[in-house]
């Protein structure tokens, strides 16, 4: 299947919880992400009711591709598996760029994705602590 780079993230509603917390959730990813531990679906409940209306879901066409939110001046995004490495999570960042112009954006280290994807967008590197980088635009 091939999905064009024209990415739209429309606002997510409550009807979403279950996508976003089945991306955030994955075992395979929460290493990568700031807090570590497994969030049950009671916890994204509560934090769904809210905050839903600080997302977004990505679209590439009519393929849902991830999600995007800024929660508290925290820009949180997440691709699906099976499109990453294809220049979507670039994109994403690229989608948000005029909120995220001047604001410090923090990165697991271990994230290398995640920092290729800002650092294309033109964020450099301005501090780090033992967990994470910090980036400006």
């Amino acid at each position: 299947m091939q999905l064009h780079m024209n990415i739209i993230c429309r606002k997510a509603g409550l009807k979403d919880v279950f996508y976003v917390f089945s991306l955030r959730n994955l075992a395979s990813d929460r290493e990568l992400y700031l807090s570590t531990k497994r969030i049950s679906l009671l916890q994204h409940l509560s934090f769904w009711l809210r905050y839903w209306h600080c997302y977004s879901i990505c679209w590439a066409g009519s393929t849902r591709i991830g999600y995007c939110g800024i929660v508290k001046d925290d820009f949180r995004f997440a691709v699906e598996p099976k499109y990453r490495g294809k220049g979507f999570g670039k994109n994403i960042i690229k989608v948000n760029i005029d909120f995220l112009r001047g604001k410090l954006v923090r990165v697991k280290k271990e994230n290398k994705a995640s920092l290729k994807s800002f650092e294309a967008n033109g964020f450099k590197i301005v501090g780090q602590d033992d967990n994470c980088l910090y980036l400006q635009f």
